[in-house]
């Protein structure tokens, strides 16, 4: 074993044995090698990789009889190599009866030896989808995840290094301190050109430098060649690009089969540290960062939060639920205001490992302060919960509504609830706030008509990236499913695509019946969706291609211009766009709300409430600032 496999091993307590013969490291990489999902999940899984999943796999002994998996588990963080034995996978019937559906378990196929499963687990807690029992003894080999994970991270971590290299040697970029070429190698992209294929126009105005990561690239002048990068990792350039909007000097073309490249454009660098060239002025002897930091003195929280006790509220009714708690409409006893509080269950929150995000929550919602997002007003808590005390919006959600109203298709009504979530992004993007949990379920419509954005469960604020696989599958990004180079605020925007082709087609682009499938389809990309408002509504399909775009950088508002490239397309031609930030343009859809206390658009009584998890505390005063 390395050292950083052992490394790996004491973090993750690993007092299990890892030795294995050649014979046998061959079969557990062969039947890495042929695990189709795990592939399709992880397309740039390199042979590297895997034989370093080969070394950190350590050797599990099975009796018969012997469970590996339980359908339901949240927290699966294993993934399994068949050595020996015969492994059945089992799924507990959905019809009938609670007490018969405890009792109905349809055999789903088998896994033998010189095979894997419970790939899933290496990606992110997915609950299991099946249950999985050992019909023989045997012998398994596991991967576990948060190894695997280290893995990828450490493959990443030297490739940031490699570039932070390159960028040392650029003149252009001395400057520069330390964490702010860090940060700018995170956001370099790799892009592939074929034989022939220009990387640079000469004349062009320039928004693009390249890092030459294989192949060669003839670079020219009056369509002739003057010199040739060959293939030497760490060749750059098309640097000044990233100085001035100015018309190239030169052109580059692709000189060989394949040219692998790394690059960054102008306007990604501003975004991250602003204009180089007011960075250049400042000289060499800066030592204050331009990064921007989370949670610095920017934005402050917002300052609608109010003084109100919980003994002030008297419950009007419910207005959603789940494994978390419940959503009440609450009215002040004294004043007739009303709110929405929703209940945290801190057993819940402990048992999903939730007790950071939660924190954050708060924060997140104490920073935000839009007209296009749900307010915070208060939190209280108690022994068992956590309470938010937020806006109300009884319009209901846009999920319910469109579906009640049969709105999908409706391009005018899509137009206006798409804009209001651009703006909510706008403010959410200012504070280094990623949302990562967009869906008509988590927009809601106020009781005049207009709609907001709610539940910020999800989000985080960062100015790095992160590496967390969470939110809904349907609306997982590329970058999200392949966590391993981390992402930012693009995959919001990915979801703003998924969102426009929900709300003019009825479902999500890339629906599958399970979460593999659905991950298969968004890696295959946009270029496999039916678009059933093609015809009716081209300029919308436009639009969600735009934002479907694998590459996060090159995402539509992404590149050169932001949000503008947004509300500058066809599909908003004539859309009053500053009508709705000033809350003067007509709304779509005015919901019927007879009084404050109406709540006839929220369908949901108080026996749909689960039964709650007891807590015990764990004593290290983890909701201590809630």
């Amino acid at each position: 074993m390395g050292a950083f496999d052992e490394e790996i091993a004491r973090a993750t307590n690993m007092d299990r044995e890892t030795t294995k013969t050649e014979s046998q490291a061959a079969m557990i990489k062969e039947a890495i090698m042929k695990n189709k999902y795990l592939h399709d999940l992880l397309p740039s899984l390199s042979e590297n990789d895997i034989n370093a999943m080969v070394r950190i796999a350590y050797k599990r002994q099975i009796n018969k009889g012997d469970i590996l998996i339980h359908e339901g588990d949240l927290f699966a963080e294993e993934f399994f190599v068949v050595e020996q034995g015969q492994f059945q996978f089992h799924i507990a019937g959905h019809t009938g009866s609670d007490d018969h559906k405890q009792h109905q378990f349809g055999f789903m196929g088998e896994c033998k030896a010189g095979n894997s499963f419970g790939e899933l687990a290496l990606l992110y807690h997915a609950p299991r989808a099946a249950t999985v029992t050992a019909a023989e003894s045997g012998l398994v080999w596991v991967i576990d995840r948060v190894a695997f994970t280290n893995i990828m991270h450490q493959a990443h971590r030297a490739k940031m290094l490699e570039y932070v290299q390159v960028l040392n040697n650029i003149e252009l970029f001395n400057p520069l301190l330390v964490d702010e070429k860090q940060a700018i190698a995170e956001n370099l992209y790799e892009k592939h050109f074929i034989k022939g294929e220009k990387l640079m126009t000469e004349g062009e105005q320039g928004t693009m430098f390249y890092i030459l990561l294989s192949g060669d690239v003839a670079i020219t002048k009056n369509n002739k060649t003057v010199r040739t990068l060959q293939g030497k990792k760490g060749l750059f350039f098309g640097e000044r690009a990233i100085l001035k909007h100015e018309p190239r000097i030169n052109g580059a073309v692709a000189a060989s089969e394949d040219v692998q490249v790394a690059c960054l454009s102008k306007h990604t660098f501003e975004l991250i540290l602003g204009p180089l060239e007011e960075i250049l002025l400042e000289g060499d002897k800066r030592n204050v960062s331009k990064l921007p930091q989370a949670g610095g003195s920017t934005f402050k929280p917002d300052s609608s939060l109010i003084n109100v006790q919980m003994s002030d509220l008297k419950r009007i009714g419910l207005l959603g639920c789940g494994g978390f708690g419940a959503v009440s409409l609450e009215q002040h006893k004294q004043t007739g205001v009303c709110y929405a509080m929703k209940q945290l269950s801190k057993g819940y929150i402990l048992k999903c490992r939730m007790q950071k995000s939660v924190m954050a929550e708060k924060k997140i919602l104490a920073l935000c302060n839009s007209d296009f997002i749900v307010k915070l007003f208060a939190t209280f808590k108690s022994r068992d919960s956590l309470y938010f005390l937020l806006e109300p919006c009884m319009g209901g959600e846009l999920y319910a509504t469109f579906h009640k109203m049969r709105f999908h298709g409706h391009s005018a009504k899509a137009r206006y609830y798409v804009a209001s979530v651009v703006y909510a992004f706008e403010h959410l993007h200012e504070r280094h706030i990623i949302y990562r949990d967009l869906k008509p379920e988590n927009v809601l419509i106020a009781n005049d008509g207009k709609c907001k954005v709610t539940d910020m469960g999800l989000a985080k604020q960062t100015v790095t990236k992160t590496r967390t696989t969470c939110g809904t599958p349907d609306y997982f990004a590329p970058e999200v499913i392949d966590s391993r180079n981390g992402y930012g605020a693009s995959v919001d925007w990915w979801t703003m695509g998924v969102f426009i082709h929900e709300l003019m087609s009825g479902h999500a682009p890339f629906e599958a019946s399970s979460q593999p499938q659905i991950y298969q389809k968004v890696m295959r990309g946009v270029a496999y969706v039916n678009f059933p408002y093609n015809r009716s509504d081209p300029a919308a399909v436009e639009l969600v291609k735009a934002m479907l775009v694998h590459e996060p950088n090159e995402r539509l508002p992404l590149l050169p211009g932001g949000t503008l490239n947004i509300k500058n397309h066809r599909w908003y031609r004539g859309f009053d766009w500053e009508g709705l930030w000033e809350g003067r343009l007509e709304v779509p859809y005015k919901p019927q709300v007879k009084s404050m206390t109406d709540i006839s658009n929220f369908k949901v009584k108080e026996s749909d409430i689960p039964p709650q998890l007891p807590y015990k505390d764990p004593g290290d005063g983890w909701d201590k600032d809630f």
